[in-house]
């Protein structure tokens, strides 16, 4: 098997935990998945099975949806529940108004700064465990995209955001730097990821319920998750050289194409190089393999 599945997280579980489920069952296929969801947090967690463990990367950079929940007037060392809470006894009371004024602020093309307990590397470290050892941990801002932002609910000191942001964004340093932006402070209390790039809750699976044939007959194709990815049909001819590595001619403006056969079964990403293009990830050998047990079988 190959392709990506669509898996609802329940809050209090980890996504390594979905993972290695899904793997169990699936051994010894590989099973990965394209973006972390906290323990805190719930919904769509996108999982690679097989070859498109290779594919994953791309995916991280789709964009995401999530609706959000925050308390106005707290701060913790983690932007969320999770850490250590303070509560601001002097935190003014936030107006809606003021609360809705705000968020064309952040939308757009903004500068986060990642809250410390995150898994960005510093020195080769994760920054929670250095966090967690009491070293400061200062990250540097970096850009994200906030496509959109709307108030869904609020009875102060909470409200609900929905969001939809560009991968790499925290969601928890979203809520944080409102709530200074507010002359307050702000902790995340509850996260859903409704969507990424294609997926979407609504279509995701119970993992607690998930077997071999349900993962099977709901396996996303490969191709259908890279739609910003265009696609070449080649030949058996070029086939049999991207089978040996070799760099070949395709008629494409793009730096990047998915190589597929004339069934659209993805046979590598085809990156260029010059005025030609090499197998950058490459799956032939696996088609080749499934079709000579397909032949042995029969």
């Amino acid at each position: 098997m190959f392709g990506f599945l669509n898996v609802a997280k329940p809050v209090g579980q980890t996504s390594r935990r979905v993972v290695d489920r899904v793997q169990a069952i699936m051994k010894p296929l590989k099973v990965g998945h394209t973006g972390t969801l906290d323990p805190l947090a719930s919904g769509v967690l996108v999982l690679a099975i097989g070859p498109a463990t290779r594919l994953a990367k791309y995916l991280l950079h789709h964009s995401k949806h999530y609706q959000a929940e925050f308390r106005l007037g707290c701060s913790s060392n983690t932007d969320d529940l999770e850490g250590e809470l303070n509560v601001l006894e002097s935190a003014a009371e936030v107006d809606r108004d003021a609360l809705i004024s705000a968020l064309p602020g952040f939308t757009g093309s903004i500068r986060q700064r990642p809250p410390a307990y995150s898994a960005i590397k510093v020195n080769g470290q994760r920054a929670y465990r250095l966090a967690r050892k009491g070293v400061a941990v200062e990250l540097a801002e970096r850009p994200v995209s906030i496509y959109e932002l709307e108030l869904i609910q609020y009875e102060y000191p909470d409200f609900k955001l929905a969001i939809h942001c560009s991968g790499g964004t925290y969601v928890r340093a979203l809520g944080r730097d409102l709530g200074i932006h507010l002359g307050s402070a702000a902790v995340m209390t509850g996260l859903c990821r409704t969507g990424v790039g294609e997926f979407r809750l609504q279509e995701s699976l119970d993992w607690s319920a998930l077997d071999k044939a349900t993962i099977e007959s709901n396996l996303c194709s490969p191709l259908d998750c890279l739609p910003e990815i265009p696609t070449v049909v080649v030949d058996l001819p070029v086939i049999s050289k991207l089978a040996n590595g070799t760099m070949v001619d395709l008629d494409h403006p793009a730096d990047l194409v998915a190589a597929v056969d004339n069934q659209q079964r993805l046979m590598a990403l085809m990156v260029r190089q010059g005025d030609l293009f090499r197998p950058g990830t490459n799956f032939v050998h696996y088609w080749l393999k499934r079709d000579y047990q397909s032949m042995e079988s029969s």
